[in-house]
């Protein structure tokens, strides 16, 4: 065999553009990715205020009451600002061309993000919505901001237990194995929790029985005051002496309250007593005037219940009346100036008539010896 029929091999080494020009080792198309995707995650920064105002100027211009306006703009501002900042990091990303692994993670960042921004708008729902419902004709009702504030605590718990799952779910975690978990601890917490679970029945037995809401004035034998609010588990109530006292939900429901802002009426019971030395015109005079003052005063109650003004008892010395009438329910500063102005009433009666007090007397007898 000669030179000529020996075959020779010849390599042929095709040289790309992009791999002969570099920069600090970085071959120039991953270096233009890398500043496409700065530029994509930079320019979402700065537009997110821009979209969030041109949304917010759309919203203007749909024919809705300004109050649903308002709501939504209140509730999209924040979720459309993150929102476009995080679409330019998750397109960044994308145009980097990660790894295989990395990408996979990247992927599973951007699944959690949108199920924890679905969840967070679905938590900022939350509020607005109940305040709706306190401002219809279905909501206004004596105990609405009671049933409206636990509510809402229990459906953001359940927002935000869900989200977790969500969140759970999507990076491959077992969500039946760890809430079968969850099950076991959850038995040593309700354990633990016993009382914080009482608190929440007693809660539940005061609204479902109407025994009182925030504002009214109540006595058990816990504690006097006014209720200022009413939580799940604590009840906060304004002493007379402006102190603010934590009463537990089970002690209120268990016990006796006595709830006078209830009462149609205030009951007043006096029994004054007149020198026995009047005669019977002067105390039937004092009686009659009284009675007469009390069912034309605006004050008192005289449709359900009728002013009584009568002797109740005679005694050396003394004549006993018996004074008894109700005031119509008002502000307590307001229910010590009408009883004070009947008082001073019933005492210019007594001197207008020349009648007088009884005065407390003890007589001393001396024995000579």
């Amino acid at each position: 065999m000669s030179e000529e029929d020996i075959p020779i091999e010849v390599h042929h080494h095709e040289i790309d553009d992009t791999e002969a020009y570099s920069i600090l080792g970085v071959d120039l198309m991953t270096v233009f990715r890398i500043f496409v995707a700065i530029g994509i995650f930079v320019a979402s920064i700065f537009t997110r205020r821009i979209i969030s105002q041109s949304f917010m100027k759309l919203l203007d211009l749909v024919s809705t009451p300004q109050a649903i306006k308002d709501w939504a703009k209140h509730i999209l501002a924040i979720p459309l600002s993150f929102a476009t900042v995080f679409a330019g990091f998750y397109f960044a990303g994308k145009i980097l061309e990660l790894p295989e692994n990395i990408d996979e993670i990247f992927q599973k960042v951007g699944e959690s993000v949108v199920n924890m921004a679905v969840f967070w708008l679905a938590f900022q729902i939350i509020d607005p919505l109940a305040k709706f419902w306190m401002d219809t004709s279905s909501g206004k009702h004596e105990f609405a901001e009671e049933i409206k504030e636990i509510l809402t605590k229990i459906v953001k718990a359940l927002i935000i237990a869900f989200g977790f799952l969500a969140v759970m779910e999507v990076w491959g975690i077992n969500v039946s194995a760890f809430l079968a978990g969850l099950g076991l601890m959850g038995m040593a917490v309700a354990l633990a929790a016993q009382d914080t679970v009482k608190n929440l029945f007693g809660s539940l037995v005061i609204i479902i029985d109407k025994i009182f809401h925030k504002g009214h004035f109540i006595t058990s034998s816990a504690v006097t005051g006014t209720v200022e609010h009413f939580g799940i588990r604590v009840t906060q109530i304004r002493k007379l002496d402006t102190s603010l006292v934590f009463v537990p939900n089970a002690t209120l429901s268990n016990g006796v309250i006595t709830n006078i802002s209830a009462a149609k009426r205030r009951e007043i019971s006096w029994t004054p007593q007149l020198a026995g030395s009047l005669s019977q015109e002067v105390i039937e005079r004092v009686m009659e005037e009284t009675r007469h003052y009390l069912e034309h005063h605006d004050k008192v109650e005289n449709d359900e219940a009728h002013p009584l003004v009568h002797v109740s008892d005679v005694s050396d010395g003394t004549v006993t009346l018996m004074i008894y009438f109700h005031v119509k329910m008002m502000p307590l500063p307001e229910h010590f100036q009408v009883r004070e102005q009947i008082s001073f009433k019933f005492r210019e009666i007594v001197q207008k008539n020349h009648a007088s007090f009884a005065l407390p007397t003890r007589s001393v007898y001396l024995r000579e010896q």
